[in-house]
């Protein structure tokens, strides 16, 4: 009995990259209008800050940076946080595999978006997707298995 619980309790670490999918899935609902303005406050106060040691970037130019910085982060978190959880509870007992299911989320994410006012769905950002989560999956595993 005590030895089911464990394992249904370690089964668990995978509502972590549930939530976090929940939660690039629910900005990719965002309409283009707040979107955009969520993106723009977060650009100008980089900016803000990065003028004070004198370095100074247009704002479109830091805008788009910051956009696609965005999409690489947030996958590289996916990424990780599948990783931990498949090195902790198996779902697929051959790991690509695992690995390789997850990586549809970008593609579904990218679609939920030719659905919301104001926003569109773009390959290259499910390229910049996939190269954010499939980064922290090969850093995940290139220092797990040095120790």
């Amino acid at each position: 009995m005590k030895l089911m619980n464990t394992k249904r309790s370690s089964k668990l670490i995978w509502l972590l990259p549930l939530l976090w999918t929940a939660v690039i899935f629910s900005a990719s609902l965002q309409s283009g209008r707040q979107s955009g303005a969520l993106s723009g406050n977060i650009t100008r106060a980089v900016l803000e800050f990065l003028s004070s040691f004198g370095i100074r970037l247009s704002f479109d130019t830091a805008h788009f940076l910051m956009r696609k910085g965005a999409h690489f982060s947030e996958y590289a978190v996916l990424g990780l946080l599948v990783s931990i959880a498949q090195r902790k509870a198996p779902l697929i007992s051959h790991g690509a595999l695992c690995i390789s299911l997850w990586m549809i989320v970008p593609l579904i994410d990218e679609s939920i978006q030719h659905f919301v006012s104001g926003r569109y769905g773009a390959l290259s950002d499910s390229a910049i997707d996939l190269c954010g989560f499939l980064s922290a999956v090969l850093l995940f595993h290139l220092f797990t298995r040095r120790k």
